[in-house]
């Protein structure tokens, strides 16, 4: 493709409001130094306390040093341009040990009042030593509470490691993480994410947040929106791992929960005053201990809607999922998850004398308990625990022994389309015998998620159990099971796995494109035409990509209307060329049939332009400046007199994009910071 290069390159003065990196070391640097090179780096938390950063710098803490003491980030970044602490050279996370101090909130890091901060690779703990409550201490405090309100946009928490934070406590006011809105006017988080951090050996909680402003039956809420809990491992907690609170929308998942409420009884992931939160692909194990409450993985709490628990994996915990009946409990889903060796119940109902959940639907979930566990599904221990207002279709109940229990189930629970094996059966259209899962009770610990779809694959079913194709249909079923098979093929399976077919019956083989030609516009989001077959499974079109010249990726998107399948791809054609590509189909379980089409793509937009920037720069003196190094510069000059006072500058640009390209003209665009009085302010 032909493309015009626009190279710009702005020349300009840096001025003290401008975006600058600052560099902490707590062995050589000085708190008198400008803090804006290694070698002149700050030196205590104190000294980065007191400075205001701006939108676009950049703090840096020295790898392998230690500090010891409680640091506020003070200032705001801006959309496009956070604020971003991280660590410089080689070597372990910096330390920063809170001490146990009450100071600055009691927290290790600060985050008051500020929005658009990115807080990685930090080391962090807050404890004096004592094994008693020391205060309501945190690692990481994020503190709403500015005259007003305000949304906190764009705080991300990544890659910390978080330890030994206050003693051997219980509470709830004190733990790892802990992002609030606690102030008289309403604020909100927007854009949070708290991701791949390691949090261990917390007094407390591991991660939660907390508004005054967002409750579920308040006729005004102010939730935090679009938050994300992803990626991070928490263990050994003095209460619960996780407690997701006052937000709308969040997605909590990928996380593992480790040896929850270690000092008292807990769930180790619940939520409170959420509308639309979905709990997905997490592995929660070791909640276990004294107490006969409140010690499952997943818990869907009152003062909740539209709560969705699915694709989870919850093992050797006292029950796999909890669910609470006060007022308010709307909509509460739990399906395609898997449950291993939970080992004194399954499903644990709250407040036995309320009843304020609406219809709950449990569906697809496989439960498979060892030899020598036995247990009531619902309620756990002395305290009655009565199932409630709830669906139950086309779970698995796997026991391998017989002897189990269901405790009580109250009148509003519908069975229908379940496995029972080894337990008595109830409801209608239920199955007794063995569902003959591929390899039961091998269930991986410390799932590493990057290998999905290839994780527990023990509990899928074998060809030719006796649960395939027994289920119920459920609409809006999230569309694919704990694998990502999609739903349905042919009739519903039982358990969390849906079978794929057999590849050699009824391949959908006569697809047909509408068009060969793709008229490309601006390598973007060209259409590639309309797929369409008489052939029912057409739906089951799963795979769109080029074979020749690009390579083999770019997956398609579809729109699917009736039997037509509008593809897109977003792909940077070159111009007048020749490609073929593969669509994918299957016949709804998995057996794939290809079918290539060739397609010619005719170039609508044969010019472009790129701008590129330099990437190194330099200017030298002549005369006797001329072995004078003036790298530390802010400016490039450009100037033409006598040899002591001509100056040159050279600009380096990296053109690698644009190799192979025909250019049509090029132009280097400077912006002057001053002139002389014959010089043109022009381009």
């Amino acid at each position: 493709m032909k493309k015009t290069i626009i190279i710009l390159f702005i020349l300009c003065c840096f001025s003290q409001a401008g975006a600058a990196d600052y560099y902490v070391d707590a062995t050589s640097g000085n708190d008198n130094n400008s803090g804006t090179s290694p070698a002149l780096a700050w030196q205590s938390l104190g000294k980065v306390t007191s400075f205001t950063f701006s939108p676009g710098d950049r703090l840096f803490f020295k790898a392998g040093e230690v500090w010891n003491g409680q640091v506020q980030l003070k200032g705001s970044g801006i959309n496009g341009n956070p604020i971003i602490l991280d660590q410089y050279g080689t070597g372990n996370k910096p330390i920063i040990n809170g001490g146990g101090a009450l100071t600055n909130s009691a927290a290790t890091v600060l985050l008051k009042n500020v929005a658009y901060w990115e807080i990685n690779n930090l080391e962090l703990t807050n404890t004096n030593g004592d094994t008693n409550y020391q205060g309501d201490l945190w690692a990481i405090l994020g503190q709403l509470d500015i005259a007003g309100g305000m949304e906190a946009n764009h705080i991300y928490i990544s890659n910390c490691y978080i330890h030994d934070v206050n003693g051997d406590v219980a509470t709830k006011t004190t733990g790892g993480i802990y992002m609030t809105a606690l102030g008289v006017d309403p604020s909100r988080y927007n854009d949070l994410r708290i991701e791949n951090n390691v949090i261990d050996n917390v007094g407390g909680l591991g991660i939660a947040n907390q508004s005054s402003h967002a409750s579920i039956s308040s006729a005004f809420r102010y939730p935090s929106l679009n938050m994300i809990i992803r990626g991070n491992t928490v263990s050994n907690t003095g209460r619960n791992n996780m407690i997701i609170r006052a937000s709308d929308a969040a997605v909590v998942e990928h996380n593992t929960l480790i040896n929850s409420s270690r000092y008292d009884t807990g769930h180790s992931v619940f939520c409170f005053n959420t509308d639309g939160i979905v709990m997905q692909y997490n592995e929660t194990y070791g909640n276990q201990g004294t107490g006969n409450k409140d010690r499952g993985a997943y818990d869907a709490d009152y003062n909740c809607k539209n709560t969705t628990i699915q694709y989870n994996f919850s093992h050797d915990n006292h029950w796999g999922f909890a669910v609470m009946k006060r007022a308010i409990n709307e909509n509460v889903v739990i399906r395609y998850n898997i449950s291993e060796n939970d080992d004194k119940a399954i499903y644990f109902y709250g407040f036995e004398n309320d009843t304020g959940m609406t219809k709950a639907s449990f569906y697809n979930n496989t439960h498979y308990v060892k030899s020598g566990i036995q247990l009531s599904v619902f309620g756990s221990g002395d305290i009655g625990r009565t199932a409630f207002n709830t669906n139950f279709y086309n779970n698995i109940f796997y026991f391998e022994d017989e002897g189990s229990d269901w405790g009580s189930i109250g009148s509003e629970v519908d069975f229908k389309n379940n496995c029972f094996y080894n337990i008595n059966p109830q409801g209608t259209s239920y199955i007794t015998s063995n569902p003959l899962l591929v390899s039961p009770d091998t269930g991986e610990q410390d799932i590493d998620w990057s290998n999905y779809p290839d994780v527990l694959t023990g509990y899928k079913l074998q060809v030719g159990s006796p649960a395939i194709d027994m289920g119920k249909s459920i609409t809006n079923n999230g569309g694919q099971d704990f694998w990502g098979n999609p739903l349905y093929n042919e009739n519903p399976d039982i358990g969390a796995f849906e079978l794929p077919l057999d590849p050699s019956n009824n391949a959908p083989t006569n697809i047909v494109l509408s068009s060969n030609t793709i008229q490309e516009n601006n390598a973007s989001n060209a259409i590639v035409g309309i797929l369409s077959s008489n052939d029912p499974d057409v739906g089951d079109v799963t795979f769109f990509n080029l074979v020749e010249g690009i390579g083999d990726s770019g997956n398609a998107t579809f729109n699917i209307s009736g039997n037509q399948l509008l593809a897109t791809m977003s792909l940077d054609f070159e111009s007048q060329s020749n490609y073929s590509i593969r669509v994918r189909t299957t016949d709804g379980r998995g057996g794939s049939f290809d079918k290539v089409f060739s397609i010619n793509v005719i170039d609508q937009d044969p010019e472009s332009s790129i701008a590129i920037a330099s990437i190194d720069d330099a200017f030298v003196r002549a005369g006797t400046n001329a072995d004078t190094n003036y790298g530390d510069d802010s400016e490039l000059n450009v100037k033409l007199a006598s040899p002591n006072f001509t100056r040159e500058s050279y600009l380096k640009f990296d053109l690698s994009s644009i190799a192979g390209s025909t250019i049509n003209n090029a132009k280097l665009i400077l912006t002057p910071s001053s002139v002389g009085d014959d010089a043109a302010l022009t381009q």
